[in-house]
């Protein structure tokens, strides 16, 4: 609706219109435009020096969120990779949380903290280990264990052949023991950029030949550099980015599958051996 020209203001001009009647100034379809080329990358040189890092910053997020990948790497080993019986609730729960995770959850600078509302979703009561998925060269990689309690990253072989990066793979040797003092010898070591919710780390691992229940292992060289802090409880990881803090969530049904236990069997089920046992008495199995 056109307004009534006996009631504009004579004195103040709209440069952009060429009339009268506002400030150009005050002028909202101007502003309007200028936000418009400003989002679209025109009129920066105008800009502070502040304002340009702000506005590149946020193109960099918003291609890092549009990137999707080109390949997804499963579980490698023997064994179906479709939950059976119950898991089929747990997946129904997954794909909610994947589709929440597909966002940024920010807190104020400095605080990484977890709530009653970061467990929305987590089947409770569970005991899991946080398994999350991350980006390698447009490929998704899937189990990837994130656990505190290890010294080194570690990533299996058949996961850098199907990466196609052999050859950026050199000799290094490292004695790996576990919890029972079981030792694995590594003899290689690659570096790899890592993408998690938009944010690459190049990060170093050891090279396993052998099979795992998982493809990668983050321990506490990735975590601490990401500067990021897990929760098994809440199955989330955060970490600051830029003043702001972004949150992955785990895939808690892959964790339930990965880690499955078979149920012991009852003493009632157990048959004895025929024969006796140390001093006479019976040996089940």
């Amino acid at each position: 609706m056109q307004t009534n020209p006996a009631r504009k203001n004579p004195n103040q001009t709209c440069e952009y219109h060429g009339i009268h009647g506002h400030r150009t100034e005050d002028c909202k379809q101007l502003r309007e435009e200028i936000t418009r080329l400003f989002n679209k990358g025109h009129l920066r040189e105008f800009l502070s020096d502040r304002a340009k890092s702000h506005f590149i910053s946020r193109d960099v997020s918003k291609q890092n969120e549009k990137e999707e990948p080109q390949h997804i790497i499963h579980m490698i080993i023997g064994g179906t990779d479709t939950p059976r019986g119950p898991m089929l609730k747990r997946t129904k729960t997954s794909m909610v949380r994947e589709k929440r995770s597909r966002t940024q959850e920010y807190a104020p600078m400095g605080t990484l903290s977890f709530g009653d509302k970061d467990a929305e979703g987590v089947i409770q009561s569970h005991n899991d280990a946080l398994v999350i998925s991350v980006l390698v060269n447009k490929t998704k990689i899937k189990r990837v264990l994130i656990d505190p309690g290890s010294s080194t990253n570690i990533i299996r072989l058949k996961v850098v052949e199907q990466l196609g990066l052999q050859d950026r793979i050199v000799p290094a040797t490292l004695v790996l023991n576990g919890f029972n003092m079981a030792c694995e010898t590594t003899k290689e070591e690659i570096a790899l950029p890592i993408n998690v919710a938009g944010t690459v780390q190049e990060t170093k691992f050891h090279v396993i030949e052998g099979d795992m229940r998982y493809n990668a292992l983050f321990g506490r060289p990735w975590i601490h550099n990401m500067r990021a802090v897990p929760s098994t409880l809440h199955q989330a990881l955060k970490f600051p980015v830029s003043g702001d803090v972004k949150t992955v969530y785990g895939e808690q049904p892959a964790t339930k599958e990965m880690f499955s236990v078979d149920e012991a069997k009852p003493m009632s089920s157990l048959s004895p051996i025929k024969g006796p046992g140390p001093e006479g008495e019976r040996v089940t199995k």
